[in-house]
C-alpha cells in the first residue's frame, strides 16, 4: 500500500498528533507500506526530503513558532496544501490517506477523495472536536458543516480514547473507532543507574494554555513547599511553550517559587527522554484531553503520574496503580497526590513499576498501525486485526 499521512504538524513542529503521525509512519514503513507525508515546514526546513524511508513535503506556509500556529498559517496549510496535491497524486500515487484533525486537515481529505478518488481516514485529536476546548465552540459552528461533509466523506473516523469518541459522536453523529495512542518504549524509558538523591523533581510537559491547568500545578507546588521543612529538596521542571508562559514565571515569582522551577521551552526528542528519567513524578492537571502523548511517554519513562479525572486522563491513569487521580480543578486533592508521592518511598516504585508495565502492555505504536490497516482493509499476512480497536456506534 502506498499511504498519505496529512497533517499540519510534523516533527519539530508540533504535539502529540505530530510525534503520532510520526511513529504510525515509522511503522507502516516496518509493516511494508509507502509512506508520504504531507505538512508544513519552519525556517529553512521546507521542501521535500526523505527521513527514515518516508517521503515528507513540508510546505512553506511561514510558520514562526514550533510549538503552535496560527489561524492564518493554518488556512496557509489548507491553500498550499490543495494546490500541491495534484503533484503529490502524481508522484506518490497514494492509495489510501490517513487525515489528522478534521479541520484544518480534514477539507484535503475531502478533495481527495472527490478529485483523486483516494479513500481516507480522518483521524481526531481533541482540540478539532466540537465542545473539548470551550473557547473554540464558536470556531466549531461556523465550520460545522464544512467539517460534517468531510467526516461523512471519511472511509472512517477514528479518535485517540474513548472519551474523545463520546464527544466526537455527540457533537456530529456517526461511527467513531477508538485506536489509543502509543509510545516510543525504546526511546522513552526509565534510568537504569539512577543513584539517591535529596531532591525530589515532579515535570510538567505540555503547551502552556489554559487546558493544561499549569497555575494550579504551581500554586499547590508553593504549599507543598510551605510544608516542606528542607525546601531545596523539591523541585518542578517545566517542559513548553505557549501563550501563558510569560504570566506563569510571573505567577511562580509572585509565589515565591521560581528558583525551584525550571523553565525548559520546547525541546527536541532526544533532550526531553534525558528529563524524564531525571525526574521522579510527572504532574498532568489538565481539565481534558485526548489521550496525552505526554502521559504515555512519563508512563514509559517509569515515572508515576498525578492526574485529574478530566477526560481523557482517566482512560490511560488508573487512581492507586500508575498513578494517584485528583478531581479537576481540587487543589487540596492534588497537594495530598504530591504529599503522597513525595513521602511514600515504596508507593513511589510500585506506582512508577506499574507505569512502565501499563505503557509497554497497551500502548504499541505497531498496535496502533495494525489498527489503522485493519480499517483501511489491507489483506496483507505482514499483520492481523488489532483487538484493541472497537467501533463506537451512534445511539
Amino acid at each position: 500500500m502506498r499511504i498519505l499521512l496529512i497533517n499540519y504538524e510534523y516533527p519539530p513542529i508540533g504535539g502529540g498528533a505530530a510525534t503520532a503521525t510520526q511513529a504510525l509512519g515509522k511503522c507502516f514503513i516496518e509493516l511494508g507500506h509507502e509512506i508520504t507525508v504531507l505538512t508544513s515546514g519552519i525556517g529553512d526546513r521546507v521542501g521535500e526530503t526523505s527521513e527514515d524511508g518516508a517521503r515528507i513535503i513540508r510546505l512553506d506556509i511561514r510558520r514562526a513558532r514550533n510549538d503552535r500556529a496560527s489561524m492564518a498559517e493554518m488556512l496557509g496549510f489548507l491553500w498550499r496544501g490543495a494546490l500541491t496535491l495534484p503533484r503529490v497524486c502524481r508522484n506518490s500515487r497514494p492509495d489510501f490517506a490517513i487525515v489528522f484533525f478534521a479541520v484544518p486537515c480534514g477539507p484535503l481529505g475531502w478533495l481527495l477523495n472527490l478529485r483523486y478518488k483516494v479513500s481516507y481516514i480522518v483521524s481526531l485529536r481533541g482540540g478539532d472536536v466540537p465542545g473539548f476546548l470551550p473557547e473554540l465552540d464558536r470556531f466549531h459552528a461556523i465550520l460545522a458543516p464544512i467539517r460534517r461533509r468531510c467526516l461523512r466523506r471519511a472511509q472512517s473516523v477514528v479518535a485517540n480514547s474513548p472519551s474523545l469518541a463520546e464527544l466526537a459522536r455527540h457533537a456530529d453523529g456517526g461511527s467513531v473507532t477508538m485506536i489509543p495512542n502509543g509510545v516510543d518504549t525504546d526511546k522513552f524509558s526509565p534510568r537504569t543507574d539512577r543513584t539517591p538523591r535529596n531532591i525530589f523533581r515532579f515535570i510538567f510537559v505540555g503547551r502552556l494554555t489554559p487546558q493544561k491547568r499549569l497555575a494550579l500545578t504551581l500554586q499547590t507546588f508553593k504549599r507543598l513547599h510551605d510544608r516542606c521543612a528542607n525546601r531545596e529538596s523539591l523541585h518542578l521542571s517545566i517542559v513548553g511553550d505557549g501563550p501563558l508562559r510569560a504570566e506563569l514565571e510571573h505567577t511562580a515569582a509572585q509565589l515565591g517559587i521560581a528558583q525551584y522551577v525550571q523553565w525548559h521551552g520546547w525541546l527536541a526528542r532526544d533532550l526531553l527522554c534525558e528529563l524524564y528519567r531525571d525526574a521522579d513524578c510527572l504532574i498532568h492537571a489538565s481539565n481534558i484531553e485526548g489521550m496525552s502523548n505526554t502521559v504515555l511517554e512519563g508512563m514509559a519513562s517509569g515515572l508515576p503520574v498525578i492526574s485529574s479525572d478530566g477526560p481523557g486522563n482517566r482512560d490511560i491513569v488508573i487512581d492507586g496503580e500508575n498513578g494517584l487521580v485528583f478531581p479537576v480543578d481540587n487543589a487540596d486533592a492534588l497537594l495530598e497526590a504530591m504529599v503522597s508521592v513525595t513521602s511514600d518511598k515504596d508507593l513511589l516504585q510500585r506506582l512508577a513499576s506499574a507505569s512502565r508495565s501499563r505503557a509497554l502492555t497497551y500502548h504499541s505504536w505497531v498496535a496502533a498501525a495494525r489498527a489503522y490497516l485493519h480499517l483501511i482493509c489491507v489483506d496483507t499476512a505482514s499483520y492481523s486485526p488489532n483487538p484493541v480497536a472497537h467501533t463506537e456506534k451512534t445511539i
